[in-house]
């Protein structure tokens, strides 16, 4: 084979290489960012719902009845989850088999590359 084909073949892999690991690194960066708007997104919102159980409380210790309140429009807000219970739902979720909470007993490492070879024959 030509020397300068081979260059250009090594050179066109190269470039490609290049363009999936820079997409790969693109996601990951999405994925944390939303990662973290999640995680304070789920904060905010335990802070909002504990808030609304303080003003149901305190609207009941001024007198209003949770009928009232529900006539008004107003939802009885959910129990916490410490307690595992809401209002709407008392049922308790099955727990999971001992199987399904067992620790794996290797982890494995991320493999950082393709499972495949990174030969010029899979780049068509």
């Amino acid at each position: 084979m030509d020397p300068s084909k081979i260059n250009d073949v090594r050179d066109a892999a190269r470039e490609l290489i290049e363009q999936q690991m820079a997409e790969r690194l693109a996601v990951i960066e999405k994925l944390v960012r939303s990662q973290d708007d999640e995680e304070e997104l789920q904060a905010r919102l335990a802070q909002v719902q504990a808030e609304r159980t303080r003003d149901w409380a305190e609207a009941e210790r001024l007198g209003w009845t949770a009928k009232e309140l529900k006539r008004l429009g107003l939802r009885r807000p959910a129990r916490s989850a410490a307690s595992g219970r809401t209002a709407r739902s008392t049922a308790k979720e099955p727990s999971p088999s001992r199987a399904e909470t067992a620790a794996p007993a290797v982890e494995e490492a991320p493999t950082p590359f393709p499972s495949r070879p990174m030969g010029v024959e899979n780049f068509g």
